[in-house]
């Protein structure tokens, strides 16, 4: 099978890329939202797949270097892409998927080496453990505990993690719960924000409970 049925049968949209014609012209031809893509050169060799939240503004970053700009490491993309491939998605978990399967496809002898690359975070709790705590990771699956997720990025897994511990008032300072019950108590128990198992108000099995 060659490169350009491959990448044909993968994605599910293409734009034809010609230099002469004008970048913006191109780019304006892409939408403005979250897919997987491929960068593909001459008969579809495959040079860059990537998923961005904004496809169209990710392209631009690619190809509108700035005029007069000095020896810069990046690849000079004008003149060796021809071709956008991509498919629509609307989750970071959808996104993940989509990329898997095209990186297995397109790469099949060093498509786990590309996914090294793109681990998902997680958001991962131990609600047994002596001082449960929320914490966004890439590691879940060799944690006891449960696992959240997968998220596309850290800031989104933190996002739940803050969450969480607004909704259920936990310890915000985990360096202060791990000396419970002899802690000192936080302003967050002041305000009525914290049951304050670092100093006993509470029990760590009780607060356990509230994880």
């Amino acid at each position: 099978m060659s490169a350009m049925t491959a990448a044909a049968d993968i994605f599910d949209h293409a734009a034809d890329y010609d230099p002469a014609a004008g970048d913006e012209a191109f780019v304006g031809r892409l939408p403005a939202r979250w897919a997987v893509f491929l960068l593909a050169g001459e008969s579809d060799v495959p040079l860059q797949l990537l998923c961005a939240r904004d496809l169209r503004s990710a392209v631009r970053r690619r190809l509108c270097i700035a005029p007069g700009a000095g020896p810069s490491r990046r690849a000079d993309y004008r003149a060796i892409l021809r071709r956008v491939r991509w498919t629509p998605c609307d989750s970071a978990f959808e996104a993940d998927l989509l990329y898997l399967e095209a990186a297995r496809r397109l790469f099949p002898n060093g498509y786990a080496e590309l996914l090294s690359l793109r681990q998902p975070w997680f958001v991962h709790v131990d609600p047994d453990a002596r001082f449960p705590q929320y914490v966004c990771t890439k590691d879940a699956a060799r944690r006891a505990g449960v696992a959240i997720g997968p998220f596309d990025d850290r800031r989104s897994a933190q996002r739940l993690v803050d969450l969480l511990t607004d909704v259920f008032d936990l310890c915000r300072h985990y360096h202060i719960l791990v000396q419970a019950p002899h802690g000192r108590a936080c302003a967050y128990k002041d305000m009525g924000r914290c049951a304050a198992p670092c100093d006993g108000s509470t029990s760590m099995a009780a607060y356990r409970e509230a994880v």
